[in-house]
């Protein structure tokens, strides 16, 4: 998860993480669908994916850049 974590992180960079390239007030959406089976099945990994989306725009915002991710859980 730890690469996972570094390729978000340069979403609006020139660094060739991914081939998503964000605008600057540009947000991606993470959609989990079925999110309340993943909640019974598997509750430390959408536990994990949150606190890592968190952690991912305390990151943009440490560098004066608006949060480039949501979470939405269907």
């Amino acid at each position: 998860i730890d690469a996972w974590v570094d390729c978000m992180s340069y979403l609006r960079d020139d660094e060739n993480m991914t081939k998503f390239r964000l605008k600057p007030n540009e947000v991606l959406e993470i959609v989990i669908t079925g999110a309340e089976q993943m909640k019974a099945q598997a509750p430390d990994l959408l536990e994990e994916l949150a606190f890592c989306i968190g952690g991912i725009n305390e990151r943009y915002e440490d560098y004066g850049e608006k949060p480039a991710l949501t979470l939405v859980l269907r």
